[in-house]
């Protein structure tokens, strides 16, 4: 009897699934790439699964020693200058090698690419290519749509070739976060994307602060926070938080904001005027740990958000996604279709004109209109619930090539 149920146990038994993490451009704590990294090693580990997670050459302490990270790649998927096809294929080559050494022997089941663009899926594509019989099943976000021919031209070289590379369309689950950026994408990949928000720094358990709607004891909380990177508006903020403190003296200000390497001099001539402009502007640079920026967010009634159209149009937003699990309202720009359906739900308000007027006129409206738009933000924050997260890699683990009594 004992040799039979060995023999039945051994025709149902298969090792775990193996999963491995992608993202050049994870060097340091804080921002986008240091969080989903850390949100997915926590989700995949709450299922009973381990990971590895492959980084940037350039990683730091934080990255090797708390996220467990394996230096890998040479290249990022930033500071690229030309444009052109031959840069898009060398870029691509260059990590498909980094890529393909250190996965070459181990073959993951499962290949998550949470911070997605063309030249990473080219990579992915060649370094399949290069492992015979490597069939991976890919979860890939992608967070920069293709809004010009040149880029568009890239995705189609790196969907076909990624196509013909797997076995089936199915090994493919695609994200991007916006309807714009669905549109775009699937106009140039072979496969069908999801609109799903990110892995987020903001865990399922966190939920909004535990005061009731409207009960405050000082005046609201409008906050900035991330990376001030010159897409993301701050230097309008000095002159838009001069014309808001005139008119709301009681609302307090909060900037977070650590200095992109690329935008230096300008970054710190806007941190010096905001610093300078009185106790109800507080500024804050240091690069936030994920606790800390939970904490940023939680503390604050209102997101600010007042982003450059012509970079985040179709594009997605970490904050903006966070706000929304929390309950808060938001502000940003009209053209930002992130917060579409924000705006036509009444729980944001629309920048109509992204200059330091138009800011602070739309940081009034909300101010005027805070009660209503918190009720509708909390209710929102309700319905949305979960992120499904962890559902989505519990249904691609059963389906890798693995143990199927994954924990839930």
């Amino acid at each position: 009897m004992l040799v039979a149920d060995l023999l039945a146990l051994a025709t149902r038994w298969r090792p775990r699934p193996t999963v491995t993490i992608i993202d050049p451009a994870l060097q340091g704590i804080g921002g986008h790439h240091y969080s989903a990294a850390e949100r997915l090693a926590a989700e995949l580990a709450a299922a009973g699964v381990g990971c590895r997670i492959l980084c940037s050459s350039r990683a730091d302490s934080n990255v090797i020693g708390t996220l467990k990270g394996e230096i890998c790649f040479s290249e990022s998927i930033y500071g690229r200058t030309d444009t052109g096809m031959r840069e898009f294929e060398r870029r691509a080559k260059a990590l498909a090698k980094d890529l393909s050494r250190m996965v070459q022997w181990t073959r993951p089941d499962l290949l998550i690419l949470p911070t997605c663009d063309q030249v990473l899926l080219y990579a992915a594509a060649l370094a399949i290519k290069s492992i015979g019989g490597w069939q991976p099943t890919i979860l890939a976000w992608f967070l920069y749509p293709p809004d010009d021919a040149q880029t568009q031209a890239e995705y189609r070289v790196a969907g076909e070739a990624l196509k013909s590379g797997l076995g089936s369309r199915g090994q493919v689950h695609a994200c991007c976060e916006t309807t714009a950026a669905k549109r775009l994408l699937e106009s140039c990949l072979p496969f069908a994307l999801e609109r799903r928000p990110g892995p987020s720094a903001l865990a399922n358990a966190i939920s909004p602060p535990s005061r009731e709607v409207g009960e405050r004891s000082r005046g609201p909380v409008v906050a900035c926070v991330g990376h001030a990177n010159i897409g993301k508006g701050y230097a309008l903020l000095p002159e838009a938080l001069s014309l808001a403190t005139k008119s709301h003296d009681r609302v307090v200000f909060r900037v977070h904001g650590f200095i992109d390497r690329r935008d230096t001099v300008q970054d710190h001539e806007t941190f010096r005027r905001l610093s300078e402009m009185g106790p109800g502007v507080s500024v804050h640079n240091a690069v936030l740990s994920t606790q800390g920026y939970q904490e940023f967010i939680a503390a604050a009634d209102i997101l600010l958000l007042p982003y450059a159209p012509d970079v985040y149009r179709s594009r997605g937003s970490g904050v903006f996604n966070e706000a929304e699990q929390l309950g808060k309202p938001v502000i940003a720009p009209r053209a930002c279709t992130f917060a579409e359906e924000a705006f036509a739900e009444g729980r944001a308000v629309p920048i109509e004109r992204l200059d330091p007027r138009g800011i602070a006129h739309a940081i009034a409206g909300a101010i005027g209109d805070l009660p209503q738009l918190e009720e509708r933000a909390a209710i929102h924050a309700r319905k949305r619930k979960l992120d499904g997260l962890r559902p989505l890699l519990t249904r691609l683990l059963k389906a890798a090539p693995g143990y199927c009594d994954i924990k839930l």
